[in-house]
């Protein structure tokens, strides 16, 4: 296995292009995370709403239509 140089200019294009890539994945996670809690948080309160109060029948279960 051979090894090329390069010089240090081109590895810190390099660098700094990879750097830019992650950034951009971690903008994308982060929107992505912010949106699955607003889609938890929607369905923790559906059904906490929807959830029958406990001196009711606790084997009652309650289906959510789509």
């Amino acid at each position: 296995m051979s090894t090329v140089a390069i010089s240090p200019e081109a590895e810190l294009q390099e660098l700094r292009f990879l750097n830019n890539a992650l950034q951009q994945r971690n903008m994308i996670l982060a929107q992505a995370i912010v949106e699955l809690r607003a889609i938890v948080n929607d369905r923790d309160q559906t059904i906490t709403t929807l959830s029958p109060p406990s001196s009711e029948n606790p084997e009652t279960q309650i289906e959510q239509v789509h």
